[in-house]
């Protein structure tokens, strides 16, 4: 099944908005880094706006405070911007702040900052 009839069929069986989460950060290098098993910055966008065709809303998520810079940032708004000016689908936007600690982001750096300070 394509995607846009999965969210037909979502549709049908009664759902009207998607979480919007999953979005992180809209570029594709820092996806890599923090989601690296995600959608990709072009098919999550495409997915918003097939779900804005069918009839779903959605929310749109932004994760900061890792690793991106605030040109990251910016992108991310225009992107999310030019999805809500084509379809009007977005419900609203929700900007989430990275908690680091237990996470692998956090341990990987964490262990490459030790290493760095052994070979000194």
């Amino acid at each position: 099944m394509s995607t846009r009839e999965v969210l037909e069929r979502f549709r049908e069986a009664g759902l009207d908005a998607l979480s919007g989460g999953g979005a992180e950060i809209l570029n594709e290098e820092v996806r890599r880094v923090i989601t690296p098993y995600k959608f990709n910055v072009e098919a999550w966008l495409r997915i918003q706006e097939e779900a804005h065709r069918v009839g779903l809303m959605s929310n749109a998520t932004m994760l900061y405070g890792h690793i991106e810079k605030p040109r990251h940032i910016v992108e991310h708004v225009f992107a999310i911007k030019e999805v809500q000016e084509r379809t009007h689908g977005i419900l609203l936007f929700i900007p989430i702040k990275f908690v680091p600690w237990n996470t692998k982001l956090y341990k990987d750096a964490w262990l490459r900052d030790q290493r760095r300070r052994s070979m000194m």
